[in-house]
């Protein structure tokens, strides 16, 4: 005898898009932690604040600042757990379990429970390792994320996913857990360095190619003033419109968790997750992203999917936004004469469960995905990407 039962589980996040959260009169994060309960709290909550390295570096001033703020509001039953801890940012977080037992340590020793939550201050990486620790403490420790750069503020620090490094392989480790919610701090983005913030258009510039033209034809139009500090407000435009893109497609895709083999947030990422490999994190994410964006344009250019005139608008808005399309780890070769980077296919394929499924546009703005790749294709667009750099 078989009986199947479901079970149905409703997740429900917040997304919110404030200024100087740890200002004494700012109340987003009181709201978030104290909504739908009368204050001052009957049960007290109890909060970890975890902060990436280049963040309390760059604002010397912040971790003052949140004692501050949880001072307070320390009335309304909101507390501080223990100091504020700075870990490791950038890839090296995700290199390994060692933040995430950390934070699972820091929750041992300072009674932290399932009504408690763990915040989280830094960049993608930062926001994967301390999530992934959260996640496996008693099962799950709410989060509030704070992402603090462009990357992570318009993809990297939204959705339901955390993992870390392991093997070789890009986020080995990991969970689904959607956070609490998620505060898009604008004052965290000018704290960001001119890198970063460029890193971070590359997902833009993704998410617009296969979800919506209008926005892609807004980013190739304002490509050369969307780092201009004088015009802000563009970058502000241009990461609202990303992470509602992409929370648009977690929430309503039917599937979040990815049970499925379509993975449309990953165009061109089969090569952009192998070039940080290849590249040992030289490349940050968002550059190697704009070079497999690159590099499946022009394969969608060969197969017929897009015309040269919009390949080569692509691959104009990416260069205008400052990113270079040519990497030397292109031409690495395995012992038959192979490019290394054909590897990271075998790797997407077995991330994917056994059956390759890579998106591609139909057209700018749309997508649908392939199940088969021409390496002979993919050798010319490789090439062609080499002669535009080398010209």
């Amino acid at each position: 005898m078989r009986q199947h039962y479901n079970v149905d589980v409703s997740w429900q996040m917040a997304l919110h898009f404030t200024k100087d959260t740890f200002h004494a009169d700012n109340t987003c994060l009181l709201d978030i932690i104290t909504e739908g309960q009368s204050l001052p709290l009957e049960r007290p909550r109890r909060c970890l604040v975890f902060i990436d390295d280049g963040v309390a570096q760059a604002d010397p001033k912040l971790i003052s600042a949140i004692h501050s703020w949880f001072s307070h509001y320390s009335d309304q039953g909101i507390h501080l757990a223990a100091i504020p801890q700075i870990v490791e940012g950038g890839e090296k977080a995700k290199k390994d379990l060692r933040i995430a037992e950390r934070v699972g340590q820091s929750c041992l020793e300072h009674g932290i429970c399932r009504h408690s939550f763990v915040i989280i201050i830094g960049g993608g990486a930062t926001l994967d390792a301390i999530g992934l620790g959260a996640s496996l403490v008693h099962r799950g420790v709410r989060q509030i994320r704070m992402p603090s750069t462009v990357l992570a503020q318009g993809d990297a620090g939204l959705g339901v996913k955390n993992g870390v490094n392991s093997f070789g392989n890009k986020n080995f480790f990991g969970t689904f857990q959607p956070p609490w919610a998620i505060i898009n701090d604008a004052a965290l983005l000018q704290l960001c360095p001119l890198r970063e913030r460029r890193s971070g258009l590359a997902e833009a510039v993704k998410v617009s190619l296969i979800k919506d033209g209008a926005f892609f034809g807004w980013l190739a139009a304002n490509a050369k003033d969307l780092l201009n500090h004088e015009k802000f407000e563009l970058l502000q435009y241009a990461i609202q419109r990303c992470a509602e893109l992409h929370l648009e497609h977690i929430t309503t895709s039917g599937d979040p968790f990815e049970m499925g083999s379509s993975r449309p947030l990953d165009f061109g990422h089969w090569s952009a997750h192998y070039l940080e490999v290849l590249s040992e994190s030289r490349l940050n994410h968002g550059e190697a992203v704009a070079i497999g964006l690159a590099i499946d344009c022009c394969h969608a250019e060969h197969l017929g999917r897009i015309s040269k005139a919009e390949c080569d608008t692509v691959l104009d808005c990416l260069e205008t936004l400052g990113f270079v399309l040519w990497d030397e780890v292109l031409n690495l070769r395995d012992s038959n004469g192979m490019r290394s980077i054909y590897k990271g296919l075998d790797q997407f394929r077995e991330h994917l469960g056994g059956d390759l499924t890579l998106a591609m546009p139909q057209g700018i703005g749309q997508r649908s995905d392939i199940h088969a790749i021409d390496l002979s294709l993919c050798e010319q667009s490789i090439r062609r990407l080499k002669r535009r750099h080398l010209k």
